[in-house]
């Protein structure tokens, strides 16, 4: 089959294989874009989520007054 491939003259097979690798590398791209944007946003939650947690903290217990920081 590779060889019927290449006994076509390159005007016919050449866009079709650089088509065809540049569809696979945007596939690949939009896929690690993807990827990386759930991990990002988990992220950004994970954060979030622990600065309402402090924020809440915080505002349970009230200001410290400067005798006890260090």
């Amino acid at each position: 089959m590779p060889r019927a491939l290449f006994s076509l003259p390159r005007s016919v097979w050449r866009p079709g294989l650089i088509s065809l690798v540049k569809d696979s590398a945007r596939e690949l791209v939009d896929a690690l874009a993807a990827r990386w944007a759930g991990v990002s946003a988990t992220v950004a939650f994970g954060f979030s989520a622990t600065g309402a947690i402090a924020a809440a903290g915080l505002l349970a217990t009230g200001p410290r007054p400067p005798s006890t920081m260090a």
